[in-house]
């Protein structure tokens, strides 16, 4: 699985930069998209995909070792949809 260091370095060796520096700006790319998130909007990347944030709904699920039902809480996720 490839990470931010990963993709910074394949970066700078293309760009012919720092992979300090191309880390930074991959995690600079990556906030912004969270702050996009976070307010509330959808960010599209044509050709690449879109960020969303969902809403997960509270459920009940069981413990596999005692059986006992566990509640989940709803929480915010973020989605990501791969369009090519």
């Amino acid at each position: 699985m490839a990470g931010r260091k990963d993709i910074a370095e394949m970066i700078a060796v293309e760009e012919g930069i720092s992979v300090n520096k191309a880390l930074r700006i991959v995690s600079r790319v990556f906030s912004g998209i969270e702050g996009m998130i976070d307010d509330g909007n959808n960010v599209q990347i044509r050709g690449f995909g879109t960020f969303s944030k969902v809403v997960r709904k509270a459920r009940v699920k069981r413990n596999p070792h005692t059986g006992m039902p566990i509640n989940i809480p709803e929480r915010v996720v973020t989605k990501f949809k791969y369009t090519p």
